[in-house]
């Protein structure tokens, strides 16, 4: 990459020197880094192929590159197979991402991971497909073996038997019928021990069928109405809209301050979140630990790259079994908020045993960045109680994401 000085980096320099001299008590350093001559100032989170954060503004993007200005107001550029994930809004990447998408009305949710606001449509009659009615992309047909749930407005998803073959079907009048949803039309065709029952769409409420898990594919998009999609296209031009072409055919446009994540190849990313610890156990002379925990609202909201902070409540040992692939794990560490004036431990992170990051967190600092290579497959992450023993040690793991390359 050529790092010369352009004449349109030596006119913006000359910006920033004016900005300087017209900003009394702002020093030099500080001017550029605030950007005082951009009109827009760089608010938008790039996560790129390695897991490395750049905070950026979104000039363009377009089929085979992103073209962006950096916190300095100079405009760069980056192929989109550098990338692995844009979070707009999350300037410097230190705000927890855990405000939760609201989803009105129904929701459906496929195999994959996909979720679309809206209600069921009418299916032609004999046909194993589900219509979905969405208020951006209008019907939705998919078919019912890549159907999770569906639920209409204020009704609660039955939690189905870990063990049970059945789908679950919830009606308005609180009856629940265990069998295989054959037809989704009106009437939806339901398959039970005792035969085969009619039953009109205004009478389901909800329902789970025991369809087999999907990994996520390609592109995805989180956006601020609750839609999570699988996307063949996405292009954008400054921040005004975002042009979509979803995998059904839809071309949605939305509003940049919609979009909430975006995703360039699903499969190559997962959340520490999503995973289950091995172990959990206290460490030294303690001789209880509680639980990690997921922090952001109910298990149902919807978060921007279904990432969830994650809470070491103390000193204490976690072990993840990492997926097959996975080659960084990135984020950052901070002490929880309240954790003043006692809060001072160290985080070390092993792999199979041996020790590859180690750092000191104290109450009142800006916390830290980590990403480090994942050759291993077991990963330790441990707090030790610092200073002033395991007083308010309270780790907190934001936006850790796993890399993986299949």
């Amino acid at each position: 990459m050529n790092m010369g000085l352009s004449r349109s980096d030596l006119v913006r320099g000359a910006c920033v020197a004016l900005a300087t001299l017209l900003t009394p008590g702002v020093p030099a350093a500080l001017a550029q880094e605030e950007g005082l001559d951009l009109g827009v100032p760089a608010n938008t989170l790039l996560i790129d192929d390695r897991l490395d954060w750049l905070t950026i503004r979104i000039v363009r993007l377009d089929e085979g590159e992103l073209v962006y200005e950096n916190k300095y107001g100079r405009q760069r550029r980056i192929g989109r197979d550098e990338i692995a994930a844009i979070l707009p809004g999350r300037a410097r990447g230190l705000v927890p991402i855990d405000d939760a998408i609201s989803a009105g009305g129904g929701t459906l949710v496929l195999t994959d991971g996909q979720r679309f606001p809206g209600s069921l449509g009418e299916a032609p009659e004999g046909s194993e497909d589900i219509v979905w009615v969405h208020e951006t992309f209008g019907d939705l047909r998919f078919p019912l073996e890549h159907v999770r749930s569906f639920a209409r407005a204020g009704a609660l998803v039955p939690e189905p038997d870990p063990e049970s073959v059945d789908d679950i079907l919830l009606l308005v009048n609180g009856d629940l019928l265990e069998g295989f949803l054959a037809e989704a039309g009106d009437p939806a065709v339901f398959e039970t021990s005792q035969g085969d029952i009619e039953i009109e769409q205004d009478l389901i409420a909800a329902a789970v069928l025991a369809s087999r898990q999907r990994d996520p594919q390609g592109m995805r998009v989180w956006l601020s109405d609750g839609t999570v999609a699988q996307a063949t296209r996405l292009l954008m031009e400054g921040t005004d809209s975002v042009s979509l072409e979803l995998e059904t055919g839809a071309s949605p446009a939305y509003e940049f301050g919609e979009l909430r994540g975006l995703a360039f190849d699903a499969a190559r990313l997962m959340a520490l979140s999503a995973l289950e610890p091995l172990t959990q156990r206290a460490i030294a002379e303690r001789r209880f630990a509680p639980p990690i925990e997921r922090l952001g609202p109910g298990d149902d909201a919807v978060l921007p790259l279904d990432v969830r902070n994650v809470l070491l409540p103390g000193p204490m040992a976690v072990e993840y079994a990492l997926p097959e692939g996975t080659t960084r794990f990135a984020g950052r560490l901070s002490l929880q908020v309240g954790s003043a004036p006692w809060g001072d431990c160290n985080v070390v992170m092993r792999l199979d045993g041996i020790e590859v990051f180690r750092t000191r967190l104290v109450a009142g600092g800006e916390g830290v960045q980590f990403n480090i290579e994942t050759p291993g497959r077991l990963l330790e992450i441990e707090v030790e109680a610092g200073r002033f023993g395991p007083i308010n040690d309270r780790v907190v793991i934001e936006l850790g994401l796993l890399l993986i390359d299949p």
